[in-house]
């Protein structure tokens, strides 16, 4: 899997009391598992392929509707090395508009 930095991870929604999602809560779910970013750090069984669906989410109250939702990520690639003291890392940026779902639906 490629590494992640909760400090560069961010779930966000405009317009809502509570505009981003604590670090803490985030969490990140590949292959039918769900990983905390702290979990993410010390795995290195489980592997991620980027065309592959992957569902990130965080505790942020909003009120039902359509929100727009702006995910920033920061993915660190071990494993391919481009100066003696970095690897490569890419920077992805989304947003989307998207219907609030209740818990148990986000779940099912």
């Amino acid at each position: 899997m490629s590494a992640t930095d909760e400090r560069r991870s961010t779930f966000v929604c405009p317009g809502t009391a509570r505009a981003e999602a604590p670090t803490d809560s985030l969490r990140w779910q590949m292959n039918g598992v769900e990983f905390t970013f702290a979990q993410m750090k010390e795995n290195t069984q489980e592997w991620w392929f980027p065309t592959d669906s992957a569902v990130l989410s965080g505790d942020l109250a909003v009120d039902a509707g359509e929100h727009e939702v702006r995910v920033d990520l920061e993915l660190y690639i071990p494993y391919i090395i481009i100066a003696d003291d970095q690897v490569l890392h890419i920077e992805e940026h989304d947003t989307k508009t998207m219907s609030v779902r209740q818990d148990e639906e986000a779940h099912a």
